[in-house]
């Protein structure tokens, strides 16, 4: 028994409240914690999804470079000639190029279109001018005089017909001037023996003849430099086919997966690398792939013409140019092209706006690499993202399921423990109340038997009065009796092994069986029972159990003799009425009626303890709550109706058309 239900409901409602918040503060995390790794994975897309749009640009660049470095030297200004990139004002749906330029030694601008000198002609960065030398005149070859004793040995080598006669002298002279290892070998020839003297000879004259074979072919490398450049001027240009920046992309092992190469996942999270070493990394290949996809020449140039760079970008005084070196002769020049940095940047941009939208490209101070995840590598500019797009969470992802499921459970958890406790809190109090109620219903009739039993075997009762006390034993082994059948038929509802014989009865026959027993049971309380029919009961059929059907009309009959008793009008109505697929019977009696806080309660089992049976009228209270299940278990019910004087109970019994009796055991 649980003495103390108050406490236990504390109790539970702590629980249920440490367990509510400790529930909430893990929710709050996991959702925290959510959010943190969506942020994450957002950023690592964002920051992807850049890093694409760099590698994109700069393909596009190079392939730009490319064919801007395919343009002739010898014709970079002409405005027929079809190579390079398209000129601003030509045929072209899409020129880049306002001006190309050359620039020499002098500084001094050719340009075309025609350009007025800019600012930033005196600030373009020319190309370190060669050393120029006279061109000597080509004396005959002839051996070198000998200055040793070891020289006057060694045969002379005889002249070399060229036609470059000063040329061949000088190289000649120059080539036989002894060096200091010849001067040592010629100091030791002297002081050496004879037998080390013709080894020192032997090699003065390889000496000797290898010199010479040395002036010879310098004579003849320029005639050789003149012939290629004749044969080269004679051949015509090739056309040299532009290199592929996305085939080199694919091909570059590591280029457009930077992610997989250095230990990435699936969430965005890098193992080894952090965004910074991943943005660094792709600058860097980026960088070296856009040098080697420009190292692009034109097909041929002619003689004395050589191009010693490929073009780089340069910011200019707010102009954007391509420069390159090129060299004529003894002089290099430097060739430029003046871009359109609007409709470069344009086509740049367009290139990426699926990957990158709302995106715009900046200048950038040229040799700043500090932001290497924003900065092109083959233009000074920076990409200027647009905003990361912020997605929607789906409304249930799998974490917010196990939370919600989580949640769930609790709930369901906590509701069926605290129905179990409240289920073991009110079956205790009903038993405590059922049992102080049955003892105080029980000690009055058997301290009435004993009481009268002793005195009748005494003889202390007059003769003429035995009846009278005989009468009231009966009376208590009755009211007895009917208390434990009540008690009985109730343990068998709550069992389910009540036996319930239903059958098809004309309402007038029903209240023909219970009558005499409800008349007889009102009249020992001094009341009348009066019965008001309504026409045509007698065709009218209900499904009804007789003994059920009795023991509730009795159990009305007794509670109306309990309480009206003392009633100023001592009469019960007994009236029976049709309502829809329905039969009623009504009881009313002219008591004091039943208090409205009781209204609920009368219903429950064993609702009155022993101190409220011991201040009223004598019972359990479990009269009213086993008529209103047997009257559930036959298909109908029984209310509690309003009334202006007294109490009045309807009993709803389903009507029936059949005849057929039927035997339902619950």
């Amino acid at each position: 028994m649980i003495r103390r239900p108050l406490l236990v409901a504390a109790a539970f409602a702590v629980s249920a409240l440490v367990l509510f918040a400790a529930l909430a503060r893990i929710t709050a995390m996991t959702l925290g914690l959510e959010r943190s790794e969506r942020a994450a994975l957002q950023r690592a897309t964002h920051e992807e999804n850049v890093r694409i749009a760099l590698w994109r640009l700069d393909a596009t660049l190079a392939e730009l470079i490319a064919l801007e470095n395919t343009r002739p030297a010898g014709r970079f200004l002409s405005a027929g000639e079809p190579a390079g990139l398209p000129l601003l004002g030509g045929a072209a749906t899409a020129p880049l190029v306002r001006a190309r330029f050359e620039v020499g030694a002098e500084r001094k601008l050719r340009a075309e279109p025609k350009l007025a000198a800019p600012a930033w002609v005196a600030a373009l960065p020319m190309p370190e001018q060669p050393p120029r030398t006279p061109a000597p005149r080509p004396p005959s070859l002839r051996a070198p005089e000998p200055a040793t004793e070891i020289a006057e040995e060694t045969p002379a080598v005889p002249e070399i017909p060229n036609t470059s006669e000063p040329l061949a002298q000088s190289l000649a002279q120059r080539d036989s001037a002894p060096s200091p290892a010849q001067q040592n070998a010629q100091q030791n020839a002297v002081q050496a023996p004879p037998v080390q003297q013709n080894s020192l000879r032997n090699a003065a004259q390889q000496n000797t003849q290898q010199i010479t074979s040395n002036a010879t072919t310098k004579a003849a490398e320029p005639a050789a430099q003149q012939n290629a450049a004749r044969a080269n001027a004679q051949q015509p240009e090739q056309k040299v086919e532009k290199p592929n920046p996305w085939t080199i992309l694919q091909t570059t092992p590591g280029v457009l997966t930077d992610r997989i190469n250095v230990g990435g996942n699936e969430s965005g999270q890098q193992s080894a690398y952090s965004q910074e070493a991943l943005n660094a990394l792709s600058f860097q290949r980026r960088k070296e792939l856009g040098q080697q996809s420009t190292l692009v020449r034109p097909a041929s140039a002619p003689a004395g013409l050589e191009v010693e760079s490929a073009f780089e970008a340069r910011w200019m005084a707010g102009d954007l140019v391509l420069l390159r070196r090129v060299r004529r002769g003894d002089e290099r020049w430097l060739q430029g092209t003046l871009l359109d940095w609007p409709a470069l940047r344009d086509l740049l941009l367009s290139q990426i706006a699926a990957v990158v939208p709302a995106s715009s490209l900046a200048p950038a101070a040229e040799g700043d690499e500090s932001d290497p995840g924003r900065r092109l590598a083959l233009l000074p500019a920076r990409l200027v993202p647009g905003p990361m797009p912020e997605t929607e969470p789906p409304d249930w992802t799998p974490v917010r399921l196990s939370i919600a499921a989580a949640w769930l459970a609790a709930v369901l958890g906590l509701l069926g423990v605290g129905s179990l406790l409240k289920s073991s809190v009110t079956l205790s109090q009903r038993r405590a109340d059922f049992v102080s109620a049955v003892t105080h219903e029980l000690r009055t009739p058997l301290t009435t038997f004993r009481l009268y039993t002793e005195m009748l075997l005494e003889g202390i009762v007059p003769a003429e009065e035995r009846p009278s006390y005989l009468a009231t034993l009966r009376s208590e082994a009755d009211r007895l009796g009917h208390l434990i059948e009540n008690v009985l038929a109730f343990s068998r509802l709550e069992r389910r092994r009540a036996e319930m014989h239903i059958e098809s009865l004309a309402l007038d026959d029903l209240l023909a069986r219970v009558l005499p027993s409800l008349a007889q049971r009102a009249a020992q309380a001094g009341l009348a029972l009066k019965i008001e029919n309504v026409p045509d009961l007698d065709e009218k059929r209900v499904r009804v159990d007789v003994a059920s059907a009795e023991q509730i009309l009795l159990n009305l009959v007794d509670n109306a003799a309990k309480y009206a008793c003392n009633a100023a009008q001592p009469t019960l109505e007994l009236s029976a009425s049709l309502r829809g697929r329905y039969a009623i019977l009504r009881l009313h009696d002219h008591g004091p009626g039943i208090d409205p806080r009781e209204r609920r309660r009368i219903f429950r089992p064993f609702h009155r303890s022993a101190a409220k049976a011991a201040g009223s009228a004598p019972g359990v209270g479990l009269g009213l709550a086993l008529s209103r299940r047997l009257a559930q278990r036959m298909g109908g019910d029984l209310r509690l109706v309003g009334s202006e004087e007294g109490a009045s109970f309807e009993v709803w019994l389903r009507r029936r058309e059949t005849t057929r009796p039927s035997s339902i055991s619950w």
